[in-house]
């Protein structure tokens, strides 16, 4: 195990969150651009198209990496069969 996952570990809740911002955000500002940012130029409508989804994606995206550092295999595995079972 490396010293990265033990010490996501030892606090998982704080990770995800940051996991969550640092997605979210950081897909919004890819899909701003470079003058984006900053306010320089006006922001077209397809780059909001782009950001919205992306920063919806941030906390499913978290959770299924959470799992994978958490549990590992089996824990995708498991997360994988409940999605597929729907009653």
């Amino acid at each position: 195990m490396t010293s990265q996952a033990n010490f996501i570990k030892r606090q998982p809740v704080l990770w995800y969150y940051i996991f969550v911002f640092a997605i979210s955000w950081g897909g919004i500002l890819l899909a701003l651009g470079p003058g984006g940012f900053l306010g320089i130029t006006a922001t077209p409508e397809t780059q909001l198209m782009v950001g919205g989804p992306i920063s919806l994606l941030g906390p499913s995206i978290s959770g299924i990496l959470m799992t994978a550092i958490l549990y590992g295999r089996a824990g995708l595995r498991e997360l994988l069969s409940r999605l597929l079972k729907w009653r």
